[in-house]
């Protein structure tokens, strides 16, 4: 078994939740830290700003539902992955993606301000099919 870069014995399965759980997550990703999780989300940036290994997203707990073009419950998130794993991903694609809460990241935004999102660390992650 491979593991990705740094990871010095097997994760644990990540878990399907709900969307109240990721809700709690996102409220307080500190407390959550070290949780695998399998989270679904929408790709609003990736790009020269954001590098080669990491993306920000628009994240829920649950899978889109097939109406939905924009469900509820979506929370501004960054995540982190390897390279490789990330190359084929750009703005725009809905994906599944396994992941570890890590902590909360505050990051400058374009008008000048800053916000604060939950951190995740990708190891696993699939671009959906629209």
């Amino acid at each position: 078994m491979i593991l990705p870069a740094g990871v010095l014995f097997p994760l644990s399965p990540a878990q399907v939740i709900s969307e109240r759980d990721w809700q709690m997550i996102a409220k307080d990703p500190e407390s959550s830290e070290g949780k695998r999780v399998v989270v679904y989300g929408r790709i609003t940036q990736f790009d020269a700003a954001t590098g080669r290994t990491s993306f920000r997203a628009d994240v829920r707990g649950t899978p889109f539902p097939s109406d939905e073009n924009y469900p509820d419950g979506m929370v501004n998130t960054i995540l982190d992955g390897s390279e490789s794993d990330l190359l084929p991903l750009v703005e725009g694609d809905v994906f599944r993606a396994e992941a570890t809460v890590t902590d909360a990241t505050t990051y400058d935004t374009q008008i000048g301000g800053q916000t604060v999102a939950p951190h995740l660390d990708v190891t696993a992650i699939e671009r959906s099919i629209d």
